[in-house]
């Protein structure tokens, strides 16, 4: 039982608790990367956190398509089944705020919430810290450092 659930996690980390639509917008200052974020709330005093997280979870697990002609981002997490410690590395990190670290700003004042019936839309920019959030994922192990393909072991 165990097996499957943890197969379950593969590059798809609670991808049905987070709907939203990503897509890169430009960059920002010291590796931070611009991300428009579309996604629903209950109320609009969430749409800040909720959009927040869904930025870092995309990044990580979805990637980011380019709205310009800049490349498209590539998931951080590509391909990878994620062991327990992972999953409840990721769990931590969601449940709780710490994902908010990788957090640079929000475009409050280009924020959009309508509401649609009984539940509000919401398109906003977020600057999120991509080298500091790849920084936390190769310490944990859960992805390779950059240039280790060329290090000798």
């Amino acid at each position: 039982m165990l097996v499957s659930v943890l197969n379950s996690y593969a590059t798809s980390y609670n991808d049905g608790e987070y709907e939203y639509t990503l897509s890169s917008v430009g960059r920002g200052v010291n590796g931070s990367l611009l991300i428009r974020i579309k996604c629903v709330v209950a109320t609009p005093n969430e749409a800040v956190s909720y959009a927040s997280k869904c930025a870092v979870h995309g990044l990580v697990f979805k990637g980011a398509k380019s709205e310009n002609n800049s490349p498209d981002e590539t998931p951080l997490v590509e391909d990878k089944e994620l062991s327990a410690k992972e999953v409840k590395w990721f769990d931590n990190m969601f449940q709780s705020d710490a994902y908010s670290q990788y957090i640079v700003s929000v475009s409050q004042s280009n924020m959009k919430i309508v509401k649609i019936k009984k539940r509000y839309s919401v398109d906003v920019t977020i600057a999120v810290n991509k080298s500091k959030l790849r920084k936390a994922l190769e310490s944990e192990g859960i992805i390779k450092r950059l240039g280790s393909v060329f290090e000798n072991k």
